[in-house]
């Protein structure tokens, strides 16, 4: 009786097993096909530590990247494009390894970071362009401009070669060309007013001749760290048509109203190439109706300035034969293109004159061997340039 009662029970577990659905042969029982409650999760994304770095540094350097979450959100693809725009890099909105490169490059030479570097500020953005004749303009891709003089709204250049060229104050608006006709304008208040007072809500379209149409607006503001120090600016963009596929048809200027004139520019071709940056490397005061000998004390006091090379203490220079007295001021280490940093400083000629105060930036580099500071490009005996040291 007991053999039949244990054939029985194997028959029934036999038949229990082939009743359960998912059952395999052999009889090992598989799981459920689908999640049931308490099993765990699909894992979240992480964030990322360089696009983190990215959103820290840019929110520093006064781009809207959103907050620090390491997340490449809209905000922070579109900061990462504009840096990318303002260096002239190619605009992914990545936060790949060249970019941040780039990103710590700068953030090292701006103020409040790293080394105590100064920073100009904004000031009034509603301050128009402005100039003065005996100005020396020197830029990183070897042009020098000084200014003739200037009349109203119109402003006349001397260029490395000596040949005058006339323009307007308002560097937005287009130049005479050489042996060429004065560009035709709506009226002669579109030099002085176009785009100023500042308003990002107000884009200014003009036409020139021959038949060229422009549009230019303000776009966010941005510190900017150039060789000649670090500004607060406002970007303002220029587009013009017909596009040429040889020459601009975008122009982003980077206008800094405490300095009453532009620290970088940057031109896009009618193909789509971003040209080098030109950025400014200096604005010498005009002295040229100065005695020699105010103007010799003004660069010998630059010269000591330089020597010294302390970052942020003013030294005052005033001279019995001018009116005008300066504050010299060493802002920072500057990095200029073939020159090692530790041999080129930044600096402020900054005039203190009651009615007439304004800030001339530059940088000055000393050679290793001789010892004599000088502003990159311009010729060693050319209007501006540091005399050698005494």
């Amino acid at each position: 009786m007991e053999r039949y009662t244990g054939l029985l029970a194997c028959i029934l577990a036999a038949f229990l097993l082939a009743a359960c659905p998912g059952t395999p042969p052999g009889g090992q029982l598989t799981g459920p096909a689908t999640n049931t409650p308490g099993s765990a999760e699909p894992a979240k994304p992480r964030p990322d530590a360089a696009i983190a770095e990215a959103q820290r540094t840019l929110g520093k350097l006064g781009y809207d990247a959103g907050p620090v979450d390491g997340f490449a959100g809209d905000r922070t693809r579109n900061a990462l494009r504009l840096f990318q725009r303002d260096n002239g890099r190619p605009q992914t909105g990545n936060a790949d390894s060249s970019t941040l490169e780039i990103l710590r490059a700068v953030e090292r030479r701006t103020v409040g970071i790293v080394a105590g570097r100064l920073a100009l500020p904004l000031g009034d953005a509603t301050r128009r362009p402005k100039a003065e004749t005996g100005d020396v303009h020197v830029y990183s891709n070897g042009s020098v401009e000084a200014v003739i003089r200037v009349d109203s709204d119109r402003i006349w250049w001397n260029d490395a070669d000596s040949a005058e060229t006339p323009g307007f104050v308002n560097f937005l608006l287009p130049r005479w060309q050489r042996g060429g006709n004065a560009p035709k304008l709506p009226d002669s208040a579109a030099a002085v007013s176009a785009l100023w007072p500042i308003s990002r809500n107000a884009p200014v379209t003009f036409t020139t001749a021959p038949q060229q149409d422009w549009r230019c607006q303000t776009e966010t503001p941005v510190r900017l760290a150039v060789p000649a120090g670090v500004f607060d600016t406002l970007r303002i963009s220029c587009q013009r048509h017909p596009p040429s596929a040889s020459e601009w048809q975008r122009r982003t200027w980077y206008y800094a109203p405490g300095l009453g004139t532009y620290v970088r520019r940057i031109d896009r071709t009618g193909d789509g190439r971003n040209v080098a940056p030109v950025d400014l490397m200096a604005v010498r005061p005009g002295m040229a109706d100065w005695p020699p000998a105010a103007r010799a004390g003004l660069d010998w006091a630059v010269i000591q300035m330089l020597d010294a090379g302390v970052v942020g203490v003013p030294s005052n220079w005033s001279s019995t034969g001018v009116a005008d007295g300066f504050d010299l001021i060493v802002t920072g280490k500057a990095a200029v293109p073939d020159m090692p940093e530790d041999l080129c400083l930044s600096y402020l000629e900054q005039r203190t004159t009651p009615g007439r105060q304004r800030s001339f930036p530059g940088v000055a580099c000393r050679d290793p061997d001789t010892g004599r500071w000088t502003i990159p490009y311009l010729a060693p005996n050319a209007a501006g340039q540091l005399p050698e040291g005494r």
